[in-house]
């Protein structure tokens, strides 16, 4: 049995913020990652911090208009859709209409019209309604184009629903998040599966921030391609869920504390605020609300109420609000166990 002098603080979870995974049992889930979370903004590297989805813009695109008819400059060349078809100019002629070769390049699986076309690398992506194709080496001076086989994984409805990103094409649609990439198509949402989150990756137009190389969902998700973590927002409000602790011999442990190392940010701010529940073993307990006190310092730290429990096998914490300019930098617990009996702790 412990003794009393093992109980002492360890560190739970301190890499923010934390990426959504609803597939992963929470009791095998990483640091970094939460099996229920949203309105947890990606601005702030290491620190839970509230807010909303970050904003994005569109791809810059060069056109030019003859006889009534709006061409897209890619690749040093014009293209154009029509019904099922993606007509191409000879390269470097913007002003006149003079087809190299065939001068087009015909999609006719299916009736469906070409939604858009998007360059990617060296290659086009066109999507249509029923799925996405590749056209390989489209930055090719000779003109001679074919296409792959349609990968109904890369359909979409309409054209704002999907968008390159640093040589990468992502798609929104039933599927959720889709990468089309040289190797074939990634899905990125794989790890987002439960109804109620994917909705707020599902048909939705999309804009980026290639400073900070997000692919943004308007106000619902925003996909952080270095990290590889997808964090949501389309339900309103905030809530940040622990991954769970479990015992690897399933016996019952306590845990005797929990704090929140935080900072403020701006000057003069009032007393902040976060409310959270924890969880032994299956049922959530009531909401807590605490008072957070306004302090100027990077480390300041704030102690959840937590009363003497029963023992259980399993434990974790969700803050379900949290006042926007605090931002939480570690989660400890107290706990007379070391963390290498614990699956849910690496």
């Amino acid at each position: 049995m412990a003794s009393g002098s093992d109980y002492r603080w360890r560190t739970f979870v301190q890499d923010f913020p934390a990426g959504l995974d609803t597939e992963t049992d929470p009791r095998k889930l990483r640091d970094g990652f939460t099996p229920d979370g949203y309105g947890m903004t990606p601005i702030y590297p290491g620190r839970l911090v509230k807010g909303s989805a970050p904003s994005g813009t569109t791809a810059v695109k060069s056109t030019s208009t003859i006889s009534g008819d709006v061409w897209t400059w890619y690749f040093r060349r014009l293209w154009r859709a029509t019904g099922t078809t993606l007509l191409y100019n000879s390269r470097e002629y913007r002003d006149v209409v003079l087809y190299q070769g065939l001068g087009k390049l015909s999609f006719t699986e299916d009736t469906n019209d070409i939604i858009t076309f998007l360059p990617y690398d060296s290659n086009m992506y066109v999507g249509k309604s029923t799925g996405g194709y590749v056209v390989p080496g489209a930055m090719s001076m000779a003109g001679n184009y074919q296409h792959g086989d349609i990968i109904e994984a890369l359909k979409l409805s309409t054209a704002t629903h999907a968008i390159e990103m640093d040589g990468v094409v992502y798609v929104s649609n039933a599927h959720g998040l889709m990468a089309l990439v040289e190797t074939g198509v990634v899905p990125v949402t794989s790890k987002v599966l439960d109804t109620t989150a994917l909705a707020d990756f599902q048909g939705i137009p999309l804009t980026v921030d290639r400073q900070r190389r997000w692919v943004i969902g308007t106000d619902k998700f925003c996909y952080a391609a270095d990290l590889k973590r997808l964090f949501r927002f389309g339900t309103s409000g905030f809530r940040y869920t622990t991954r769970t602790l479990v015992a690897t011999n399933s016996a019952p442990f306590l845990v005797g504390g929990v704090l929140l190392v935080y900072e403020n940010v701006g000057t003069d701010q009032p007393d902040g605020e976060l409310k959270y529940q924890i969880r032994i073993d299956r049922e959530w307990e009531d909401e807590v609300t605490v008072q957070v006190p306004y302090d100027e310092g990077s480390r300041n730290i704030i102690h959840l109420p937590f009363e003497t429990r029963e023992r259980g096998r399993e434990f974790t914490l969700r803050l379900t609000d949290l006042s926007p300019h605090l931002q939480v930098s570690r989660i400890d617990i107290k706990t007379a166990l070391s963390f290498d009996t614990l699956t849910g702790v690496e």
